[in-house]
């Protein structure tokens, strides 16, 4: 048996306007959202790229180095010859107490050309597993004259006797 000509009828349910002004509200609260991260997220990334990119115009090597050798990390930052000789230091360790280590005793920063630099001083806090601060030397090399001129291809922070390693070496090339 065909059934021809037999009508049903089409149910349209329609939303009621307060629940469609809810779900209206919602999904531009979760695009304005999804938005503002989103250009946030650009927004970190252009400001990371151009402080990476105004460390230094001269600094051919990455500005962040680590050394992972004994029982302590170092993480050591350079941020160029534009800012001088100063140094972020992060110490980190889950076995030996870094408070009684004083890193202005135990560095030296010379250039590829031999010249060296004091230290004005070691700026960190006690922090036991856990040491940040900040490491500075003087522009100028013991000779008086320029630390970093035009001619320095690289410079040299070497850090002695720290927790059983004797040497730790971070070496910055310029371009």
């Amino acid at each position: 048996m065909i059934n021809q000509g037999v009508e049903s009828p089409v149910r349209v349910r329609v939303i009621p306007r307060r629940q469609l002004l809810v779900i209206v509200v919602g999904m531009i609260a979760l695009i304005g959202t999804a938005a503002y991260f989103s250009f946030s997220a650009l927004a970190q990334v252009s400001d990371s790229n151009a402080l990476s990119s105004s460390i230094s115009s001269r600094l051919a090597s990455e500005p962040d180095q680590v050394n992972t050798e004994g029982e302590v990390t170092l993480r050591v930052t350079w941020r160029g010859p534009e800012a001088g000789p100063v140094f972020d230091v992060a110490m980190d360790t889950h076995s030996v107490n870094l408070d009684p280590y004083d890193l202005s005793q135990m560095v030296v920063l010379h250039t590829n050309d031999g010249r060296e630099s004091a230290v004005l001083k070691w700026d960190a806090a006690e922090g036991g597993h856990h040491r940040n601060g900040n490491l500075v030397f003087s522009d100028l090399a013991l000779d008086g004259k320029p630390f970093v001129t035009a001619d320095t291809r690289s410079i040299e922070l070497v850090i002695y006797d720290l927790s059983g390693v004797s040497t730790r070496s971070f070496t910055w090339d310029l371009k």
